[in-house]
């Protein structure tokens, strides 16, 4: 019957093994896949912050001209290529009027050219303030969304981690389980095979 009891073993320490391998290439497998998870999630951040990087830099180039602007300093807008090309042409076509009329350095003509330079001065300033809010609002959008980038994949790397070390508790907890099935398994066939010999014992 010795034989019997070593086949009880043998077969318990096969199941032991085979549990301890399952479950070793289940924590491998969990590991793995949340590590891929991840990189995978940091990736798509990544992707998108290049993206958005250049809505980004323009709104960071145009927000010194803007603060600027608002405290005063209109030298940005007066000296841009569109505010001067559209003064000069309305400065020219006042030359060319008054010069027709035989009175281009006239008060009449110099009155016209400061009313004109004052309107227009008035009509762009408006228009300057908006295209830079506009530039630094595109900006802040990109901006805003990739922090918002950021902090979903960092809830979702977080999830995925979270999730993981779940899964490897619980495969471990299943290990002890099984571990423990095995031992109350073979002790029973153990104790059954001793009840079995005494009574063939008591028999013969």
């Amino acid at each position: 019957m010795s034989g019997i009891a070593t086949a009880i073993a043998g077969s318990a320490i096969v199941s032991y093994v085979g549990s301890k391998k399952a479950s070793k290439a289940a924590a491998t497998a969990t590991k793995d896949s949340a590590a891929l998870a991840t990189q995978e999630a940091s990736r798509q951040f990544d992707v998108m912050q290049e993206t958005l990087a250049p809505y980004r830099d323009i709104g960071e180039d145009f927000l010194p001209q803007l603060r600027s602007f608002m405290r005063g300093n209109y030298r940005g807008y007066l000296e841009s290529p569109d505010y001067k090309f559209t003064l000069e042409e309305g400065e020219k076509a006042i030359g060319r009027k008054a010069s027709a009329a035989g009175s281009r350095y006239g008060g009449r003509a110099l009155k016209e050219a400061v009313g004109y330079a004052e309107g227009l001065a008035s009509t762009f300033t408006d228009k300057y303030f908006k295209r830079l809010f506009n530039t630094i609002g595109l900006g802040s959008s990109a901006a805003a969304g990739t922090a918002q980038g950021a902090l979903q994949t960092g809830q979702t790397n977080a999830g995925v981690i979270t999730q993981a070390g779940q899964n490897l508790a619980s495969i471990n907890l299943q290990q002890g389980q099984n571990v423990s099935n095995i031992a109350q398994s073979t002790a029973g066939n153990l104790v059954t095979l001793k009840m079995y010999n005494d009574m063939l014992d008591k028999i013969g």
